[in-house]
């Protein structure tokens, strides 16, 4: 279907350009190239060397020698993160690596590669906009400019809900690009992808096919523009311009696509890009608002707005009077479509900033104000790197896995205990610990997010557990009642989230 959909849009492209050409207009190729030159000076490429978290590919078994006792060993085919490029002779090394427990992901020591832009200029310092899961948690990168300079750059600052860094460098001479007006970009603008300097000046067209989505992966959070255009590997963070030359945003790293087909482009528009890179740059981290509640993933009766499920005590939403099974129908005056747009909504607002909530209780409307709280977990200043070890002093052994009990087809699960709380970090806490999840399992399916090893199961079915018999007894009576899919609150290094499980029979 997605591939059908965008050959239509190609002819549909092509026809519109002929169209173009034939009524007098300036010639689109014209329009492109003056867009793109517009713009050029400002895009760079951007190289940083530090730490990535990259994850597994799928796994593949080396069979078993012939005779009894022997055992297979697992090995993996490592994934880098975006734009991180392999050291040579690592690959090898990697395939050659036997593993004997499942790990979810796997830290990288090695150089990335990105585009970026020069998004403000003051003097002889100017700010950078790049992708932060090319900087990773480096201090430092190099920047080489499209004359072919190359100039020390530090970096402010990270955000990972934007996928955002902002990094200064100083020099002479440094253009930035011109940023479009805010909400000016509409559905079916022409729209210029610029590859980095080391792209040799690539570029691709396309429209903007779709607004105020959210973004792939971990920026889900973050409201997004979705294009057709063309972004290579290795060209994401670089801008994304109309045809007058003007920035509508950064185009960022694409969410892993497992058919290998074609996707549409994420944009991080100008708007939340200037906001951001401003936070950034003065204090290093980014301030949104937060109301402290648990959402129902699954849409309301009615399809309107979102459930919520808990709010939590003494945080905003609880103090303003929101209540368990409250359905959230407008938010500031706008109403709300899904969870993925309230939580964007609510994290454009500041910590302090007061709004206006609509919500349906009991088949009646009312409306609520509520004074957002800061949003937890968010990226602070850049703190100093833990000190490698010396080496005489080991590293500390990473926490092995217990073998747990299978819970579920594909999910084994451990009573959280004092050592695994520890290893874990979930000190204090109570659930059942994930120790495996299986490819193509139930639990590698669930929505909005997989299940991962590590992650703490605090309820299933609205029902605590902090035992397995517990948690037996949460799926049984959901089977009795002939439930075809459960929500599970589920505790992780990103904090607690209800996920929906298609409930195997």
């Amino acid at each position: 279907m997605l591939r059908r959909m965008l050959l239509g849009t190609s002819l549909v492209c092509l026809l519109v350009l002929g169209t173009w050409a034939r009524g007098g207009e300036r010639p689109i190729g014209e329009a492109i190239r003056a867009a793109a030159a517009a713009a050029r000076a400002s895009v760079v490429d951007v190289v940083a060397t530090g730490r990535a978290h990259g994850r597994p590919g799928q796994p593949f078994v080396i069979p078993a020698p012939e005779g009894k006792g022997q055992q297979r060993q697992w090995r993996w085919d490592f994934r880098l993160p975006p734009g991180m490029e392999m050291p040579e002779g690592m690959e090898d090394q990697l395939r050659q690596m036997p593993f004997m427990r499942r790990f979810d992901g796997q830290d990288f020591m090695g150089r990335r590669r990105s585009a970026g832009f020069i998004a403000s200029v003051d003097g002889d310092r100017a700010l950078i906009a790049a992708p932060q899961q090319a900087v990773g948690d480096a201090r430092e990168a190099t920047v080489r400019l499209a004359d072919g300079r190359e100039l020390k750059a530090k970096v402010l600052g990270t955000d990972r809900l934007t996928g955002l860094a902002c990094l200064e460098v100083q020099g002479e001479k440094l253009a930035a690009a011109r940023p479009a007006k805010a909400d000016a970009t509409q559905v079916g603008d022409w729209v210029v992808a610029l590859g980095g300097p080391q792209s040799g000046g690539a570029i691709t067209i396309g429209i903007v096919s779709a607004k105020h989505r959210p973004g792939p992966g971990a920026l889900e959070p973050t409201q997004v523009l979705l294009t057709d255009a063309l972004v290579p590997a290795g060209s994401s963070g670089g801008p994304v311009v109309n045809l007058d030359g003007h920035v509508v945003g950064m185009a960022l790293p694409a969410a892993p696509q497992g058919n290998g087909g074609r996707q549409l482009a994420a944009v991080l528009p100008i708007a939340t890009l200037r906001d951001t890179l401003d936070q950034l740059a003065r204090g290093g981290k980014v301030a949104r608002g937060w109301l402290g509640v648990h959402l129902d993933p699954r849409p309301p009766e009615g399809g309107a707005g979102v459930r919520i499920a808990r709010p939590l005590p003494g945080q905003p939403a609880a103090n303003a009077g929101l209540l368990d099974g409250d359905v959230i129908l407008e938010f500031d005056g706008k109403k709300v479509p899904d969870v993925g747009a309230f939580r964007g909504m609510v994290a454009a607002k500041k910590p302090g900033d007061r709004a206006a909530v609509k919500v349906l209780r009991g088949g009646q409307e009312e409306i609520l104000e509520i004074t957002l709280g800061q949003q937890p977990g968010t990226l602070g200043p850049l703190a100093p790197r833990e000190a490698e070890p010396k080496p005489d002093q080991p590293k500390a052994p990473a926490p092995a896995a217990a073998a747990g009990e299978q819970l579920l087809p594909g999910l084994t699960v451990q009573e959280l205990t004092p050592d695994l709380a520890t290893a874990f970090g979930f000190g204090g806490d109570k659930g059942l610990v994930v120790t495996a999840v299986a490819d193509d399992s139930p639990a590698a399916k669930a929505r909005p997010a997989p299940i991962q090893r590590g992650d703490l199961i605090k309820e299933i079915d609205r029902k605590p557990v902090t035992t397995l018999a517990d948690a037996k007894a949460a799926l049984e009576a959901a089977r009795k009642a002939n439930t075809k899919a459960i929500i599970l609150l589920v505790r992780g290094k990103e904090g607690a989230r209800y996920l929906v499980l298609d409930l195997p029979r």
